[in-house]
């Protein structure tokens, strides 16, 4: 391989985001949400309904304690913007929670 991805920090999805002007309470799927971060930033900056999926239960896991962390301080609503959950042939976005 000869050539880069060029790859870009978080900020450029951010960017991104903001450029959209999507109208709070949209909803945005994160495959492969890892510990969530990307996914609890998004709802904190834009007020998106954000569901994390992951393969690995650890991230999971994890992503589910940093919401907590976050949404115990000055940010109680933010359990109700992101969930994460299970990726795979087993996992789903949740029934009901997309409608």
């Amino acid at each position: 391989m000869d050539q880069t991805v060029h790859p870009r920090g978080p900020d450029m999805l951010y960017e991104l985001v903001a450029g959209l002007g999507l109208p709070r309470g949209t909803v945005a799927l994160d495959v492969g949400c890892g510990q969530g971060g990307h996914a609890i930033e998004l709802a904190l900056r834009f007020r998106l309904r954000v569901r994390g999926l992951d393969p690995l239960p650890s991230h999971v896991e994890a992503a589910q304690r940093r919401r907590a962390n976050a949404a115990g301080g000055d940010e109680p609503e933010l359990s109700e913007l992101v969930s994460f959950g299970p990726s795979g042939s087993r996992g789903h976005a949740g029934s009901g929670w997309l409608s």
